[in-house]
């Protein structure tokens, strides 16, 4: 068991570390093609029961989709759609390259038992799929390991700017979603 979890240590990072060098946004910015295949999905913290996916296309399409937190015997869940302009999903690009988004530290929070102790840990996650490699940061807000965690300000200002996308498009006072079937990222 030890020689499992130590080879995981130690070879998990290194994968993760050449998909963070093999993603590069800037060619999304002058090839149409490119940005198509484009997408940004954005995961806050559980909320009543329910896990929220937010996705950003390179075309411009926006879905939201809620799946409940413990497994369930659904096909479809709902799921709003909605469009933006390219330029709308241009300037996420830029914003995600301005706040150098590859650069921010990989965390991995790794829960032994389903309750540690008295620890309390909300997560949020951003992918990033250009349609050839993928990558994503995780942050959590609260107590893990004994010690403080909280969110970069460079992760933070791109968590805002997909939460203001979000919510524009959705508002929480808006039209009920359809259900469709869950997307797989």
């Amino acid at each position: 068991m030890r020689v499992v979890l130590a080879f995981l240590l130690f070879v998990l990072p290194q994968a993760f570390e050449s998909e963070r060098h093999s993603l590069d946004l800037e060619p999304l910015l002058q090839d149409h093609a490119a940005l198509q295949r484009l997408t940004v999905v954005y995961q806050p913290p559980i909320h009543k029961g329910w896990v929220q996916l937010f996705f950003v296309r390179g075309d411009g399409s926006l879905i939201l989709q809620a799946h409940p937190d413990r497994p369930m015997p659904v096909t479809d869940i709902p799921t709003c759609r909605a469009k933006v302009s390219q330029d709308v999903v241009k300037n996420l690009v830029r914003l995600i390259i301005q706040r150098h988004f590859f650069e921010l530290p990989e965390r991995q929070f790794i829960f032994i038992y389903a309750a540690q102790g008295n620890e309390e840990l909300e997560l949020h996650t951003i992918r990033i799929d250009d349609g050839l490699a993928k990558t994503s940061r995780t942050f959590g807000v609260g107590k893990f390991a004994g010690k403080e965690e909280k969110i970069p300000p460079d992760f933070s200002a791109i968590e805002d700017e997909l939460k203001r996308l979000k919510d524009s498009a959705f508002p929480p006072d808006g039209k009920p979603c359809h259900f469709a079937s869950a997307i797989n990222f």
